[in-house]
């Protein structure tokens, strides 16, 4: 299991080129976070769902009171 998991979130990371190489490296960690969670959990997906959710509403939160870049 920790190999699939960090071949599919390296791949999924590779996926992101376009974003520059901190976005390759953020969203690979964010697919092992997410995938590491789902393991844990007993293979049940809400979890990694709600957190899923909670990082993309701090981040456009983040985006949109100028926090961090767009």
């Amino acid at each position: 299991w920790a190999g699939s998991l960090a071949l599919s979130s390296a791949i999924f990371g590779s996926i992101h080129l376009y974003q520059g190489l901190p976005g390759v490296l953020l969203t690979g960690l964010m697919g092992l976070l997410l995938g590491g969670i789902y393991l844990l959990a007993g293979r049940k997906i809400w979890l990694g769902v709600f957190v899923h959710g909670l990082v993309n509403t701090i981040s456009l939160t983040s985006i949109y009171f100028g926090v961090t870049p767009g």
